[in-house]
This record gives C-alpha cells, sequence and structure tokens, in this order.
C-alpha cells in the first residue's frame, strides 16, 4: 500500500506536524508497513527522508487552491490513501477541502481526515458570511471516505451535526511512553529543587488556557502544602501583546504574595525533548484549559506517557481524564473553581499515596494508547478503506 499523510511536518513549529510525525514514525515500525510519504506545505523544509523510509515533499500553500496540487502529487505517487490532519488555519473552512476530497475520489483514491477539534452546536461559526461549521462537517463526510476523531465527544459533536456514523471513526491521540530518565536527573537538568512537590502546568500561555486559576489557586493554599512549588513553563501564545500582559498580570500576582520563590516562570518556547524534561520533574501536571468543544490534549498523553498523576478541569477536552479518573472526583474540577484546584492540590501535596495511585492509572491509559497500538488501529483502517473499493 501506498499512503500519504497531508499535514504540516517538522521542522515547522506544530502540534498538528509534531503529532502527523509520532504517528508515521509509528507506523512506519510496524511489519508490512505501507510506503509512506508526507505532503506539506511549501518553503517550510525540503524534500527529504530524514525520517528513514518516510518521504517528505512539499506541494502546497494553504493560502491558495491547494486541490490540483495535491491531485497531481497523489497522482504521481500512485497513492491509494491519503490522510489529511485537518485544522481551520491550516487547510480552510470552505470548499478547497471538500472539492479536493472529491477530485481524489473521481480518481479511485480513499481518504481519511482527522479533525483535531469539532465545535459542537453551541460553538458553530459563520464561514464565509454563508456556511457554518454543521455544513462543513457534513460536506467532508460526504466527499471523504472516513472522518476520524479522537474521543467519544467529538463523535457526538459530529453526529449531532448530521455527520452519518457509518464515516466516523474513534482513534485515540498518542501516547509516548517514556524513557527510563526520571524525576532527579531532569530536575537537576532544569536546576529545579530535588526535594519539592512540584506542580507543573505547561504549555503556550493565554486566558482560554485558565492559568491564572490555578496560579490563585495555590497561592490561596500555599500554606497548607508546605514544600510544595508550582511550575508555569511555556511562552506567551503567539507573542501577541495581551498574552504577555496576562502574564505579567500573574507574576504581579505572586509577588503581591510574596511567594515568588514558590510559583516559578520559566516563560520561553520549550522545544520537544526539553518538553520531555519538564514533564519528567514534575510531580502533578495541572490542566485547567476552560474549553467548551472537544478535541484531544496532547499534554495529557504526555502527563500520561511520564507516569504523572494529573489535575483535570472538567469538560470535553478531558473526557478521558474523566473517565479514568472517574475513582478520584476532587481531581475533577470545574475550570474556574477556584477554591476546587487549591484543595485538589493540597490533596495530592499531603498524600504520596495518592500521587501514585493517580500515576498508576494515568500509566494504565498511557499504554493503552501507545503510538504503536494507534498505528496499527489506523493501518488496519487504511486497509479497510482501500479492500471496500
Amino acid at each position: 500500500m501506498k499512503a500519504a499523510m497531508v499535514s504540516t511536518y517538522p521542522p515547522m513549529q506544530c502540534g498538528i506536524g509534531n503529532y502527523s510525525r509520532l504517528l508515521y514514525q509509528a507506523l512506519a515500525g510496524l511489519e508490512g508497513a505501507p510506503t509512506l510519504h508526507v505532503l506539506t506545505e511549501t518553503g517550510h523544509r525540503r524534500d527529504s527522508n530524514l525520517d528513514g523510509s518516510i518521504q517528505v515533499h512539499q506541494v502546497y500553500s494553504r493560502r491558495g487552491e491547494y486541490g490540483d496540487a495535491l491531485v497531481e502529487k497523489a497522482r504521481e505517487l500512485d497513492l491509494q490513501v491519503l490522510h489529511f490532519q485537518y485544522a481551520p488555519d491550516l487547510l480552510g473552512e470552505d470548499e478547497r477541502l471538500p472539492n479536493t476530497l472529491a477530485a481524489l475520489r473521481r480518481d479511485g483514491r480513499r481518504t481519511v481526515v482527522t479533525l483535531h477539534t469539532v465545535y459542537g452546536p453551541r460553538q458553530e461559526r459563520v464561514l464565509l458570511g454563508k456556511h457554518s461549521t454543521r455544513w462543513f462537517h457534513q460536506h467532508l463526510a460526504q466527499h471523504a471516505d472516513c472522518l476520524l476523531v479522537h474521543q467519544e465527544a467529538m463523535r457526538q459533536a459530529l453526529l449531532e451535526q448530521g455527520v452519518p456514523d457509518d464515516r466516523i471513526a474513534v482513534i485515540p491521540h498518542g501516547t509516548v511512553m517514556e524513557d527510563a530518565v526520571g524525576r532527579p536527573e531532569a530536575r537537576a537538568n532544569l536546576g529545579l529543587d530535588p526535594d519539592a512537590t512540584l506542580f507543573l502546568f505547561f504549555g503556550f500561555i493565554h486566558i482560554q488556557k485558565n492559568v491564572h486559576t490555578v496560579v490563585r489557586a495555590f497561592t490561596d493554599r500555599a500554606a497548607d502544602m508546605p514544600g510544595s512549588k508550582l511550575l508555569v513553563a511555556g511562552r506567551p501564545f503567539g507573542g501577541h501583546w495581551y498574552n504577555k500582559r496576562y502574564l505579567t498580570w500573574m507574576k504581579s500576582l505572586v509577588a503581591t504574595r510574596e511567594l515568588t520563590d514558590r510559583v516559578i516562570f520559566h516563560d520561553d518556547f520549550i522545544p520537544g525533548p526539553l518538553a520531555s524534561a519538564y514533564i519528567k520533574a514534575s510531580d502533578v501536571m495541572l490542566l485547567p484549559h476552560k474549553q467548551a468543544y472537544a478535541s484531544a490534549s496532547g499534554v495529557f498523553h504526555q502527563a500520561a506517557g511520564a507516569d504523572k498523576a494529573v489535575i483535570c478541569a472538567k469538560g470535553p477536552k478531558f473526557q478521558d481524564g474523566m473517565r479514568i479518573l472517574a475513582a478520584h472526583p476532587n481531581l475533577l474540577v470545574e475550570a474556574t473553581d477556584r477554591d476546587g484546584w487549591g484543595q485538589a492540590m493540597v490533596d495530592l501535596a499531603s498524600s504520596a499515596d495518592l500521587r501514585a495511585q493517580v500515576a498508576a492509572t494515568m500509566s494504565d491509559y498511557g499504554r493503552a494508547t501507545a503510538w504503536p497500538v494507534v498505528a496499527r488501529t489506523t493501518s488496519d483502517l487504511y486497509n479497510r478503506l482501500v479492500t471496500a473499493k
């Protein structure tokens, strides 16, 4: 079989590109793996095979009518399956992607579209002054062989928008199972306190991530958590002035409480290998995102792969977290419940046994969603689509 991913791809800094690389590296490691190509945007890297057998080709521009270029490349490479990694800013919410899928179908090629975010009815946005998210998803389903999502909440949102159930597949986001380099080494490398119980918020900083709630919650209850620290690691999203102001405001809150030695900010971009060190260095990951629509959380999977306890915001983004942590309801908190976040941190800071129980639950989830497992399920999907011709 010959398959291609249509996606951003490293070295471009993009979470979806990183996802694509991890998935295809895992696919390449399977017995009987398909021949794999990546069709990516022009202007970011030279055509290469730096990932071994995975050939990377610059093909299209998101700013133009990209369909003809993708169809032509699919013919040149004689592709059987094209797997699109979709986000609105990457491929648009207009007629271009449905038209491209229709053209590929006329050529007899199978297509899969992974939706990394699914807006529900209340979050629909008007597109091009006349189309809605509902319209867009229905047209994708009309022309693609499969819409792939990462969790049940995303599937339910598509069903509510009229997408046929037989066009939807649910395959979880993959998990990287971390190596044996552990907490002490990671803390030493990052210059962090070797003995503190360390709470970590990791990722781009902006108000929708709700970082201020956990910062304020920690400062409220710091006296009840002697020996604990909070680390906020990541840069203001997009370098926008308002996200920088948001970060400055949080730092001022900490300074006012005279807790700058207990709440630490590492506010710079943290690349992949260093990101792993931050997560390994932590004891508890904080996931306070205030998000009403369904999408998977890469950081949640990173926590699972590193055997870390977590506190999750309730909502569709952390549906899997709500399911696997059902036995610990105190660790599932409404995103803006400042008192709830404070109490959950106190509970984990005061009980190494509780941290170990939650970490073990997360580790089980990580193994169940490890990239080789996800790759095998994805490969089986490709094979079903091709043999269904």
